[in-house]
């Protein structure tokens, strides 16, 4: 986190470039969805100890003060005006299965919301990624544009020069100026899609969003292995068992319940001035409830039935994303190499293509042509990394991988 920290601060400072690994730590500490996770994690702990508590013995104090005159609520003469007592009294709960399955389905809650916490490290982690491609994309195609348009400057006054010398039309150094113009334009737009792009990075970083950042080249190397089990498949596994203890939960609260009571107190009544105990058992058995109680255990084993739809529908889902970015990141390496051969390509035809212009055996129309070829096969070899970077990232996740 440090050396995160020390990354981000130079690049606010305009010295040190963000950093891919800095970045990606960053994103997974100050993420939303990460903190939003984290705080749902410590509300399903604080519920799990309050579900555990429930069944633990209890101990309460007593006191009470009665004053009354005259005759008693049930026809008796009050013998004395005042009634006191004070003292304290336990329960504890030894048999009952609902508070059994109550508990269960808390603690496998607990786990759902561990890995849902560490989903959200593994999606904030992609995103991070994809970020970092994106803004370096933009900075490298602003970086072509600004070399385009002042390579088309320069060829649009070697034009004016032919074409002074009477060697080419007039219309040629229009048409150059012309092109020279868009290119300029073309630069103001690369301008500001890194803007655009920097800002989205700022914001991710939570740190001050104007804009103006830089990251250094990213390196894609080989996606990392996943732990055994992805996050999203432990979250759904966990809330399957969570629906079956709640469904216990429901089948106990028809079940008998047993509990142990016991009390102490001192006592200042009408007779007698004293203390005195008591200790019992107390069983508690549902006879009828109106139907209520198989209406609520239809409700829980649909609940698991549903929870169990849902973990094979993630299951196959995350099969899905892994094959399909195992797939997309393969071919964007095959397309990396093909279009770094394509650029090279296009560089040797504008260099034949601009010796037959400048010796006057080609028309400006080819010369033209072959410079947009050239600028578009360097576009697309930037674009074809940073999709590279891209279906990395959806690889990593779809394997569960996350931290920076």
């Amino acid at each position: 986190m440090i050396v995160g920290l020390l990354v981000i601060s130079g690049a606010m400072a305009g010295t040190v470039p963000y950093e891919l690994q800095g970045v990606r730590a960053e994103v997974v500490a100050r993420a939303l969805q990460v903190e939003r996770a984290r705080l749902v994690e410590a509300q399903a702990r604080a519920g799990a100890r309050g579900a555990v508590a429930e069944a633990l013995p209890s101990v309460v104090g007593l006191g009470s003060t009665d004053l009354g005159g005259g005759m008693t609520g049930i026809g008796f003469a009050r013998g004395t005006g005042v009634q006191r007592s004070v003292g304290i009294a336990g329960n504890w709960t030894l048999l009952s299965p609902a508070d059994w399955g109550a508990i269960g389905a808390a603690r496998h809650e607990v786990v759902a919301t561990s890995a849902l916490l560490a989903w959200a490290e593994v999606d904030a982690r992609r995103v991070a990624t994809v970020s970092v491609a994106e803004v370096w994309a933009a900075q490298t195609q602003q970086e072509l544009a600004v070399t385009t348009a002042e390579d088309a400057r320069r060829a649009a006054v070697a034009v004016d020069a032919l074409t002074g010398a009477g060697l080419r039309p007039a219309a040629d150094a229009a048409r150059f100026h012309a092109e020279a113009i868009r290119l300029e334009a073309e630069r103001h737009e690369a301008d500001a899609r890194v803007v655009a792009r920097c800002s989205e990075l700022q914001a991710l970083l939570g740190v001050s969003i104007d804009g103006d950042c830089a990251v250094a080249p990213p390196t894609w190397g080989e996606p990392v292995s996943g732990p055994e089990s992805h996050p999203a498949l432990d979250a759904a596994a966990a809330l399957v068992r969570a629906a079956r203890s709640e469904a216990v939960a429901t089948t106990g609260a028809r079940a008998p319940s047993l509990s142990a009571g016991a009390g102490v107190a001192w006592y200042d009544g009408p007779q007698a001035t004293g203390s005195g105990w008591s200790a019992g058992l107390g069983l508690t058995v549902p006879l009828v409830a109106g139907g209520a109680g198989l209406a609520d255990g239809a409700q829980a084993r649909a609940g698991v039935a549903l929870a169990q739809l849902d973990l094979d529908d993630q299951e196959r889902a995350l099969r899905v994303a892994l094959v399909s970015a195992e797939a997309r990141l393969a071919a964007a390496r095959r397309t990396a190499a093909a279009r770094v051969r394509a650029e090279a390509a296009a560089r040797e035809a504008l260099a034949l293509v601009q010796a037959r212009y400048d010796a006057g055996v080609t028309e400006l129309v080819a010369l033209l042509e072959a410079r947009r070829a050239r600028d578009a096969a360097a576009t697309a070899v930037v674009r074809t990394e940073a999709d590279l970077g891209g279906a990395l990232a959806e690889v990593e996740a779809a394997r569960g991988v996350g931290g920076g």
